[in-house]
């Protein structure tokens, strides 16, 4: 049998780190050719510092060659460095910049809507409330009445679950 190859950082926090990274690398790349015309290590450095450090790269020649392919980014000119290595200045093509601007309104609308989910801390789930929950509701006593709380946040929380039964004994 074959055995799997283990991903180092499958089933850590930092595999969302790593997705996160993979998922922004062209956004990120086009971001930055777009204030001026870099090579590929001016690229990853470029990134690195405005992240603080956070973000790393070890290689964007994949990237490089997927926006290449689209479009989105050119060849604007070739140097020779000081110590003979050839430089590749890439920029932006007016169709990157396009791509660019629809990259950054897709990533706001997503994580948008992922930190509405988190600051909602789970509790607004639809069916999760009410009779029958499993405990997500509690029970207090009052004096003609049952008044039902949702366990997650007190009673402004979720007003539409706020209910009261009359007591009949």
């Amino acid at each position: 049998m074959k055995e799997r190859k283990s991903n180092k950082t499958s089933g850590t926090p930092a595999s969302i780190r790593e997705a996160l990274k993979k998922a922004t690398t062209e956004m990120l790349m086009l971001f930055v050719l777009r204030q001026k015309p870099m090579y590929t290590y001016e690229m990853m450095q470029a990134i690195e510092v405005m992240s603080e450090g956070k973000i790393t790269f070890n290689t964007l020649y994949q990237a490089i060659y997927r926006l290449k392919d689209f479009g989105y980014i050119y060849e604007k000119e070739k140097m020779v460095s000081e110590d003979n290595r050839v430089r590749i200045y890439f920029d932006v093509t007016e169709t990157g910049d396009t791509y660019l601007q629809q990259l950054i309104a897709e990533y706001y609308s997503f994580t948008d809507t992922v930190n509405q989910i988190l600051a909602q801390g789970g509790r607004h789930l639809h069916g999760a409330h009410g009779p029958g929950d499993g405990g997500r509701l509690q029970k207090e006593e009052k004096m003609d009445s049952y008044q039902y709380r949702c366990v997650c946040g007190g009673f402004d929380c979720c007003p539409v679950y706020l209910f009261y039964l009359r007591r009949t004994a």
